[in-house]
């Protein structure tokens, strides 16, 4: 474990428990919001899609398929 979150730790662990657990909940929404390392890979993989000129935009995308066009 890091030396900051150790600090980080030995002061929430001084906080009343309700404080504790706002703090708690606080790292796990944080954590809940980054991508996993799958997610990265397809973020990475449209990205270079996007700089290729290989994609297509939604609207386009429907009406080629036939969907939503009614």
């Amino acid at each position: 474990m890091s030396k900051l979150l150790e600090k980080l730790i030995a002061k929430v662990r001084k906080l009343p428990d309700d404080e504790q657990d706002l703090v708690a909940g606080r790292l796990m929404a944080h954590f809940d919001e980054v991508p996993s390392d799958a997610d990265r890979v397809s973020i990475e993989e449209a990205r270079e899609a996007y700089e290729n000129g290989d994609f297509a935009v939604l609207a386009k995308w429907k009406h080629d398929m036939g969907i939503g066009d009614n």
